[in-house]
């Protein structure tokens, strides 16, 4: 009823003040849904935690399939929440890029924050989403 009479008063004058400041007002409530807000949990702060891209291992039948007659033994990569590493002190990281090709890196990857790191440097993104696995040359 109020808001009837106050647009009735606003569209008497007809000025294009008086008819924006009637848009202004309808659209803030309306503008208000589409805001996305969070709502707080008592005990829980109003942030939202991320990590890292997932990342995957290489199994030791697939590193072996992949490496071929190359003089180097599979091992499986040991995952924790924020490193893959190997257990021999020799071994390096292997990526399985393709069937037959691998990129092989000194171990280990660590996770900083939100980003793998690879002896220090983001791991590049073309080794994001492959297979990880442990080589190590034959004894």
């Amino acid at each position: 009823m109020v808001l009837r009479k106050f647009a009735a008063l606003l569209c008497s004058q007809c000025s294009l003040r008086g008819i924006s400041l009637l848009l202004f007002l309808a659209l803030v409530p309306l503008a208000h849904a589409c805001i996305p807000t969070k709502t707080p949990e008592p005990g829980l702060p109003a942030t939202t935690t991320t990590t890292a891209k997932p990342i995957w291992k290489l199994s030791v039948p697939d590193c072996k399939a992949v490496i071929g007659n190359q003089p180097k033994t599979c091992a499986e990569a040991i995952f924790t929440t924020d490193a893959v590493s190997c257990t021999a002190p020799d071994s390096m990281l292997v990526f399985k890029t393709s069937d037959t090709q691998t990129e092989q890196h000194a171990a280990p990857l660590k996770c900083v924050g939100t980003e793998w790191k690879l002896e220090g440097f983001p791991l590049p993104v073309s080794l994001a989403s492959l297979p990880i696995g442990c080589v190590s040359p034959k004894k």
